[in-house]
Formats: C-alpha cells, structure tokens, sequence
C-alpha cells in the first residue's frame, strides 16, 4: 500500500459522511517512486498492461470504485520500459 500524507491529502482513515469527500495524493518527489512503482509492482509496462490499470477504493458499504490513472502517470511509467 503506497501511503499518502502531506498538506493536500485527507489523512487516512477517513471516515465519510454521505455526499463528503475526501482527496488523497501520491507525491512524486519521493525519491525513486515512480521508477519502484514502474519496476517492483507494475513490470509488465506493455500498453495493453498500463490500460488496464486502475486503482481500487473499498468504501465501508460494501462499494467498489475503480479510478484509472491520469494520462501523466502513465507516461512517467513508460519511461522505465
């Protein structure tokens, strides 16, 4: 689990009330992430690979939602093909 924390991002966990929201984000100063996420957890860095990728949020009643990443992240991980 990549962990966020910073000045922008909601601290987790969170706990939601109906229609509140919250905002998580993954910085990329952090030294090496983007290359140990390309490398250690992605590898198969194919297009067909990167277009299937999507992160998954569990919410406490039972729902899924999957978010694909934006179009900068996938070509940060292009770079490490």
């Amino acid at each position: 689990m990549q962990t966020v924390a910073g000045i922008y991002s909601a601290q987790y966990p969170v706990e939601l009330a109906y229609g509140k929201e919250a905002n998580f984000m993954v910085s990329f100063l952090v030294v090496n992430w983007p290359k140990d996420f390309a490398t250690g957890f992605v590898r198969d860095l194919s297009d067909r690979n990167l277009k299937s990728l999507v992160t998954q949020i569990h919410t406490s009643i039972g729902q899924t939602v999957n978010v694909k990443p934006e179009f900068d992240l996938l070509e940060a991980l292009k770079k490490y093909r």
